[in-house]
């Protein structure tokens, strides 16, 4: 009777040392990978966090952290795996709901990326990510009339937010209010000078408002700080088109078949400038290409060469 105790007794101390051992090495990888995140060591984060949940498979922790780290290496689906776990076990962290957004986002689920962007706000209703991620998205899918009101209580709670004057400025400009655009973006540019996506947007509002010499300015820096940026070289383009400056209508068209070789509406644009700049053997050989890949769009070059853009 007395060894069964003893041995009962040793038993529950090697169960107890056990357990305290593994909530140790689990709590020792939730900080490991924590710090390696917190030092952008990615891939070390990821190992730690799976090593985490040898200990405890249904870790809150380590399920939305490993989340979040597939999502930053665009395995979008894997991400979602993980979120949808940690969510599971927890329904009360906005956190995770954001996080959901966003990879639902990546994977062009607009409609659930709006829903888990929703539930995450109704926790924390002033968190200025979430109004941010919430407002950008309505922004983008053309619901406008809700994303006015995201947007709107971002800037009473920060009035220097830069992004939701840049997002109502995108709302603007869908309106067509190029008036109210340029406003919004001139705001934006002028909390953050350095930002190519600001100033270009900045620099769409004023072209259409025919500010031309302001926007030509604006296209310019904008690509100074992103030479690659292919919409602001192509509308710099038509910009110069405009003004019948063909010579560098011809260098921003070139740069912007140089970025994205394939895209249809920049050869458009090129073959009827190579026209306007008389190289008509130049002209003939897109024409002919777009004939074979696209003839609609051959014949919107024939239309250009013979009005040109304005």
């Amino acid at each position: 009777m007395r060894t069964s105790i003893v041995l009962v007794f040793l038993f529950l101390l090697c169960s107890t040392i056990s357990f305290a051992s593994d909530k140790d090495s689990l709590d020792a990888y939730l900080k490991k990978g924590g710090a390696a995140f917190a030092n952008n060591d990615y891939p070390k984060s990821l190992e730690f966090f799976h090593k985490a949940l040898e200990f405890d498979s249904l870790n809150v922790n380590a399920l939305h952290n490993l989340g979040v780290l597939y999502s930053m290496k665009q395995d979008h689906h894997m991400s979602l795996g993980y979120l949808r776990m940690a969510v599971a076990q927890d329904s009360t962290d906005p956190d995770i709901f954001n996080s959901l957004g966003i990879t639902y986002s990546n994977l062009s689920d607009t409609s659930k990326a709006i829903d888990a962007y929703r539930r995450a706000l109704a926790m924390d209703q002033n968190n200025l990510n979430y109004l941010h991620n919430l407002g950008s998205i309505l922004t983008a899918s053309g619901n406008h009339k809700e994303a006015r009101k995201y947007l709107e209580k971002m800037m009473a709670l920060d009035s220097t937010d830069s992004e939701a004057h840049f997002l109502m400025g995108n709302i603007m400009l869908a309106k067509k209010d190029y008036a109210g655009a340029e406003k919004y973006f001139d705001i934006a540019v002028e909390r953050e000078p350095e930002k190519a996506r600001f100033l270009y947007f900045q620099g769409l509002a004023k072209d259409r408002l025919k500010k031309r010499d302001e926007a030509e300015k604006i296209y310019l820096h904008a690509l100074k700080l992103h030479p690659d940026y292919f919409e602001a070289h192509q509308r710099l383009g038509v910009l110069y088109v405009i003004r019948q400056q063909y010579p560098e209508a011809l260098e921003q068209f070139k740069e912007a078949l140089r970025i994205k070789p394939d895209d249809i509406d920049t050869k458009v644009f090129l073959g009827a400038v190579y026209m306007y700049n008389n190289m008509p053997e130049e002209a003939e050989g897109i024409y002919d290409s777009l004939v074979v890949i696209n003839p609609d769009a051959a014949q919107r070059m024939l239309e250009l060469i013979g009005t040109p853009e304005d």
